[in-house]
């Protein structure tokens, strides 16, 4: 999946919405009570968190997510960059240094978090930015 787009499939019949992510899996049976004409619709949705024009660009995917997410950053310039996800409350609940980097995608485990709202900030010594995370 391409990190700036949602993809979604929508049943209409039972009215949700179930995001395709690289892991999902789909299995339809067809039975006469469920068919209908037109019941699936695939949805295409620009992510909310596109890269902005700032210097220091972030992208944070999947969100919501259960397991990791994907942190994609760039920058124009080799920084000393730290990733920092806290707690709803402000709690730090775990850092990574990622060293002197210009770009990198940085695959961070979240499978022991609770559910929640947590928010992921970006440090690179002259700018932050901060994404909130939900962990379902």
């Amino acid at each position: 999946m391409q990190p700036n787009l949602n993809v979604y499939l929508l049943d209409r019949l039972n009215n949700t919405k179930q995001q395709f992510t690289d892991s999902l899996h789909l299995v339809f049976t067809a039975t006469n009570a469920t068919a209908d004409r037109n019941r699936f619709m695939i949805v295409f949705e620009a992510n909310k968190n596109i890269l902005s024009t700032s210097p220091l660009q972030i992208l944070v995917y999947p969100n919501p997510a259960s397991k990791s997410i994907q942190v994609l950053y760039t920058n124009q310039v080799d920084a000393y960059t730290t990733i920092t996800i806290s707690s709803n409350a402000g709690a730090k609940i775990k850092s990574i240094n990622l060293g002197k980097v210009k770009e990198v995608k940085e695959v961070v485990d979240i499978s022991k978090l609770a559910r929640g709202v947590y928010y992921l900030q970006i440090q690179n010594g002259t700018e932050t930015k901060t994404e909130k995370v939900v962990i379902h």
